[in-house]
């Protein structure tokens, strides 16, 4: 399992990406072909990621899977 603590970084790691690219909440969730209410739990509730979810944010933000490990 997953420690909390590394969901909270990832969490707020890709919220911070978000608001480099001044991206609103439905912004990104066009960008990466999901729900604006999953990009915003994504964002500010620290939900545990799958897989899915991951590559379709690492593709939205046009960046490698591996940068969003980098916090």
């Amino acid at each position: 399992m997953v420690s909390n603590e590394i969901i909270l970084q990832l969490s707020k790691h890709i919220d911070k990406l978000r608001t480099e690219r001044n991206l609103s909440f439905q912004e990104m969730a066009d960008l990466c072909e999901m729900d604006k209410a999953q990009v915003y739990k994504i964002c500010t509730k620290g939900v545990d990621l799958r897989t899915t979810s991951i590559a379709k944010i690492a593709k939205g933000l046009e960046i490698p899977i591996y940068g969003l490990f980098e916090f």
